[in-house]
Parts: structure tokens; C-alpha cells; sequence
């Protein structure tokens, strides 16, 4: 790796740094707003707070430890069950299902590493 590669990477990694920053803050702010919406209706509501939504997420159904994101065109990754990236509504897979959709081409999510964890045949 040249001089100019490394620098290009740092500075690569310096605006990825600053991105995170931003999307940190303004995920504050969102929970702020959340928060004060919240507040807001809960005066105008006569029985109290609002109550949270329920956590339905196949990712917190005790047996699922890989789920499927899915699309309109098909499935599009296999996640273990604590990645944040899939949406709530992903299907949730046994090793066994998750072995095979990674044996037929679904990729394993390079953020969790879903491929990691399972011992898929060499």
C-alpha cells in the first residue's frame, strides 16, 4: 500500500467517523421529538401516557437465532437474530434453514457475519 493509498484511506475513514457523528445526533433529535410528541398526548389523553407498542419482532423470538430479510424480489440476506439491520417483519430461520439459504446463494450479512456462526460445508 503507496502513500497516496493510505492517505485516501484515512481520509475515507475520517468522513465515515463524521457521518456516524451526524447520524448519532440526529437519532438524538429524533428521540427528542419522539419524546415530546409522546408528552403531547399524553395531556390530551384523559387516561394517561401512551402506552409503548409491543416488541413483536421475530428477532426476539427465543428460538430464532437467524432470520431472513426479505424483499419484493426475493430473500436478500441471512442475519443472526441481534443484527440491527434487517426490518422487524424479517422471517425468522433455524441453523438448519439458514445453512441451506446460504448454501443456495443468500448472502450472508457482512455486518453480523451470519456465515460465522454457522459451520457451512467447505
Amino acid at each position: 500500500m503507496n502513500d497516496s493509498e493510505r492517505a485516501r484511506l484515512r481520509g475515507e475513514l475520517e468522513m465515515l467517523r463524521f457521518l456516524r457523528r451526524v447520524q448519532l445526533q440526529q437519532l438524538e433529535q429524533t428521540e427528542r421529538w419522539i419524546g415530546r410528541a409522546e408528552q403531547r398526548l399524553a395531556r390530551k389523553r384523559p387516561n394517561g401516557p401512551v402506552p409503548s407498542p409491543p416488541q413483536r419482532s421475530p428477532r426476539s423470538t427465543p428460538h430464532a437465532r437467524w432470520v431472513l430479510e426479505r424483499s419484493i424480489a426475493g430473500p436478500v440476506a441471512v442475519h443472526t437474530a441481534e443484527c440491527w439491520i434487517p426490518a422487524a417483519d424479517s422471517q425468522p430461520l433455524t441453523r438448519a434453514q439458514a445453512r441451506s439459504a446460504m448454501a443456495e446463494g443468500v448472502t450472508a450479512c457482512p455486518g453480523c457475519r451470519a456465515d460465522t456462526t454457522i459451520d457451512l460445508p467447505g
